[in-house]
């Protein structure tokens, strides 16, 4: 392994592992789960076609997701300086780029997750609220013998 997957590696794990990560993964679940109410309750919003609802939902997670992964990128390096390792890390025998590379691979892992987070919330809103009526849903819910 190299030096940037490595590092890319210890970023992905922090997201999971560390209570920023959590509670940042906590607001993302909580922003989407407004926005998925607010497109499936409102009668104005409903009128709308069902591929537009879904665009406009996807749109939010790419902006929300974007939005938390400069925040956490900046926090990994703010928690770099925190924890005093960021003066070793930049003395290690490695490159620049291959710690930009390596924390920038990380982050998009962190955007990865976070886009498997919005996966059922853009099935509910591309349903319209109506999954639990559904025969497939009712089907791949129930026990099987």
């Amino acid at each position: 392994m190299n030096a940037s997957s490595l590092i890319a590696k210890k970023e992905r794990s922090a997201l999971l592992q560390n209570q920023r990560g959590l509670a940042w993964l906590l607001a993302y679940a909580g922003i989407l789960s407004a926005f998925a109410l607010l497109l499936i309750s409102n009668q104005e919003l409903s009128l709308l076609d069902n591929a537009q609802v879904v665009y406009m939902m996807a749109g939010t997670v790419t902006a929300a997701g974007a939005l938390i992964a400069v925040i956490m990128g900046s926090d990994a390096y703010a928690g770099e300086r925190e924890r005093g390792t960021l003066v070793p890390l930049l003395t290690a025998p490695i490159s620049t780029n291959e710690l930009l590379m390596g924390k920038a691979i990380g982050l998009a892992g962190a955007w990865g997750i976070m886009y498997l987070l919005a996966l059922p919330y853009l099935w509910a809103v591309g349903a319209g609220g109506r999954t639990w009526d559904r025969p497939s849903f009712t089907w791949a819910c129930s026990a099987h013998p």
